[in-house]
Order: structure tokens, then C-alpha cells, then sequence
């Protein structure tokens, strides 16, 4: 009678050592990997971009609803006149007791809600630019009392000056007939003042509509904000008064 041989049964696979399960991968296979990463990676590039984007866009819109809510609130401490704002007055300087402390040029400047997240562009330093970003005023820190400079990038609508003006002016919060249709405060690029002026300069102008696919970001006197484009905004001096720029026509 012949023995029977005793069979050796192998582990379970989850039971064996590292050593008899794994191997090294080869390098056809290292290179498979990194292609579909690349692939992967391209893919989500735009989404990525698109999401950045959108999230840059929400902030500036609550950059704007903080500085339409201060000017208000100094409106009303102010028997409705606007804040101060015209040649070497500007009209962030009186919204800041209203907007806290404001990060200055030499702290995280860009975490501001006087300056819109996508409004840092290639440009040299200069007495007013600091890193691609407009630096039109100083404000005095109340803790530690030194000047702080600080960016801007929002413009308040230069026929709203709060004091003094012209026929096309706009005197205080009361004198506007259409405040949903009036533009109190918007971006604008290298000033502090927004006026025909801006509006018709092309290089200004293509900056702004860089920043959100042709769109430019407004708050309007009755503290609503949203987008608009270049052709919704009057251009000449002969359309005034008009809504946009005087919240009145003719």
C-alpha cells in the first residue's frame, strides 16, 4: 500500500508575509501611473481655476456690501451726507471706523474688504502702487498710533462727493430718486474716484474686466451689489443726470 502524501496547503492571501505578496513595480508600470496622474491633473486644472474664481468673485461682492453697510451707517451719523470724497480727500479714510482695522501694506494687505482678491496686477512700485495694488492714503492706527498705508481697489462715484459739487452732483442720500439704479461705490482701477473719465480710459478698463470675465462689480445706493459690463455705464457728460451715475433723469 502506498502512503499517501501529505499535501502542504498555502496560506490565505492575507495571512502570507510581505515578502511572498509584493514585488516592485516595473518601470513601465511607474510610468503608466505618472501619465494618468498628468491626465488627471489637466483635467482638474480648470475646475480648479473656475472654482478660485468664483470664490474671488463672492469675496469681492462681500467687500462691497461691507463698504456700502459703512456708508450707510456714516450716513446716518451724518444726517445722510456721503462720506467725504474728491480731489485729495478720500473716502476709505472715513468708512474705516466703520470697517475695523484694515491690514496696511506691511501685513497681509490683501485680506481686506477695501480690496478685491484678483485686483493685484503686474505693475512696478510706485508712490501710490504698492505690488500691483493702489495706495492712495494713510489712516492712523488707534492702538498703536502710527500711520498705517493700506491698498484700494473700490472707487466711491465722484458726482456723490459729499460736500461742495456741481449740478450734476448728488448731495446726500436723500436727493437720489432711484437708489437701486444709482452706483455709489464700484471697482475701479488707480483711483479712488469713479467718473466718466475712468470709465472711458481703455487700459483702466480692461485691468477691471480681467478680474471677473468682463464683469465689474458695483454697489448701489440702496446697498444692493451685482455685476455689470462696460455697456450699461453712461459715458458722456451729455447723458447726465441719469440713473447710473445721479440715481435722477432729466
Amino acid at each position: 500500500m502506498i502512503p499517501k502524501t501529505k499535501r502542504t496547503r498555502r496560506p490565505p492571501i492575507f495571512l502570507r508575509s510581505e515578502a511572498s505578496s509584493c514585488r516592485g513595480l516595473s518601470l513601465i508600470e511607474i510610468l503608466a501611473i505618472v501619465a494618468i496622474l498628468a491626465v488627471l491633473v489637466a483635467l482638474l486644472m480648470p475646475s480648479l481655476k473656475s472654482v478660485h474664481k468664483k470664490a474671488a468673485m463672492m469675496r469681492c461682492v462681500s467687500n462691497l456690501r461691507q463698504i456700502s453697510a459703512a456708508s450707510a451707517t456714516y450716513s446716518n451719523d451724518h444726517n445722510g451726507d456721503w462720506p467725504p470724497s474728491a480731489v485729495g480727500t478720500v473716502f476709505s479714510n472715513y468708512l474705516i471706523p466703520y470697517l475695523g482695522k484694515i491690514p496696511g501694506t506691511g501685513e497681509n494687505y490683501m485680506n481686506s474688504p477695501l480690496v478685491c482678491p484678483l485686483a493685484k496686477v503686474d505693475a512696478p512700485d510706485t508712490q501710490w502702487m504698492f505690488r500691483g495694488i493702489y495706495t492712495p492714503s494713510t489712516y492712523t492706527d488707534p492702538v498703536t498710533n502710527k500711520p498705517v498705508k493700506y491698498g484700494l481697489s473700490y472707487a466711491q462715484n465722484a458726482y456723490c462727493p459729499g460736500t461742495g459739487g456741481n449740478s450734476n452732483s448728488v448731495l446726500n442720500r436723500l436727493s437720489v430718486h432711484e437708489p437701486s439704479k444709482m452706483m455709489l461705490y464700484m471697482e475701479f482701477f488707480g483711483h479712488y474716484l469713479a467718473a466718466i473719465a475712468g470709465v472711458n480710459n481703455e487700459e483702466s478698463w480692461q485691468k477691471l474686466e480681467s478680474r471677473h470675465n468682463k464683469n465689474v462689480n458695483v454697489a448701489f445706493a440702496d446697498g444692493s451689489v451685482r455685476a455689470i459690463t462696460r455697456e450699461e455705464v453712461p459715458k458722456t457728460v451729455a447723458e447726465m443726470p441719469n440713473d447710473f451715475w445721479q440715481g435722477r433723469r432729466k
